[in-house]
């Protein structure tokens, strides 16, 4: 016999399922930028002055490669209030911006497990200070007044903010989704309750006729 809860019951662990791997790929891949290089740090000047002893060095060249991971190390960059460092680190030691995205992942679960869209619209807005994290690290790092013209950036931190955004993009995916099924629930059960009625007035008015009938019977 078809049973309608049974296929609710399909359906939701379907959407979880396939939510899982598709949020589990711009997690992974996001995971595995933080290791990639995000900065290529090139330095090189034909005469550098010291500035305690003012002596001269010729032909100075430095150069380096930063990731993620480097970025949270004090001293990587200055700022208005000196050294420091150009991400936030999270639990685990891991840089915030993966954080959020972690967080993200775990908020839109939530909502497919609870079915509200508006979970998965928090999820978004979770995600979104991934974003901004990354934001802000370009503007220290690469701004001029800081030796930003020495920090040159790489693909990978576009990556990032790509997964970023396909993770927002998600999160909107299921929300909606969400929000479909919820209405069309609700319009099912509307139809299925007008059905119900309508059955109840013909059984009321197939009754109604009987005892008129019987009722004539009798007086005949």
């Amino acid at each position: 016999m078809y049973n309608k809860s049974d296929q609710k019951v399909r359906n939701s662990k379907r959407r979880v399922t396939s939510t899982f791997n598709l949020i589990a790929l711009p997690l992974a891949y996001a995971f595995i930028l933080l290791s990639k290089v995000w900065y290529n740090f090139s330095f090189n000047t034909p005469k550098l002055i010291l500035p305690t002893s003012y002596e001269q060095i010729n032909n100075v060249t430095a150069s380096a490669n930063l990731t993620a991971i480097d970025m949270l190390k004090k001293g990587v960059v200055n700022s208005p209030r000196g050294s420091a460092a150009a991400l936030s680190i999270g639990p685990l030691n891991m840089p915030m911006i993966f954080v959020f995205l972690v967080v993200s992942a775990a908020v839109l679960f939530a909502a497919i497990k609870l079915n509200m869209p508006t979970i998965a619209l928090l999820s978004i807005y979770i995600a979104n200070f991934s974003r901004l994290g990354v934001n802000s690290m370009r503007s220290l790092v690469e701004a001029d007044a800081y030796g930003g013209r020495y920090m040159l950036p790489t693909n990978n931190i576009n990556m990032f903010t790509n997964m970023v955004w396909l993770t927002m993009l998600i999160s909107f995916s299921v929300a909606f989704q969400i929000f479909v099924a919820k209405r069309s629930q609700k319009q099912e059960n509307s139809s299925i309750f007008h059905t119900i009625i309508n059955m109840q007035k013909n059984n009321l008015a197939n009754l109604l006729n009987t005892d008129s009938q019987k009722s004539k019977e009798k007086v005949n």
